[in-house]
């Protein structure tokens, strides 16, 4: 059984592990937006290299948005639930 004393230790662990995966996911979703405005960038210029016409590149800019605003929801959205004690304290010391 545990004591009184060890509890708080143990969610303290918990609510660590899930504020460091909330601020890993947060900082792959930066990074992921990064990778789509290059590839977007890539994109645009061979098309406007080859003679343009259809924009062939909406295709797969689109796609990467759709999984870009699934990565926001996933880090930002409401079901990542409330902020961390770690996190509010690490803003704070920030603000300092």
């Amino acid at each position: 059984m545990s004591t009184p004393d060890q509890q708080p230790a143990v969610d303290d662990a918990e609510r660590r592990k899930a504020a460091e995966k909330r601020i890993a996911s947060q900082r792959a979703f930066v990074r992921y937006l990064g990778t789509w405005a290059i590839v977007s960038i890539i994109l645009i210029g061979i098309w406007a290299l080859s003679g343009r016409g259809y924009f062939w590149p909406i295709w797969a800019i689109g796609g990467m948005g759709i999984a870009a605003l699934f990565m926001a929801l996933g880090s930002y959205g409401p079901s990542s639930g409330p902020p961390s004690e770690e996190r509010i304290q690490a803003e704070m010391k920030k603000m300092q």
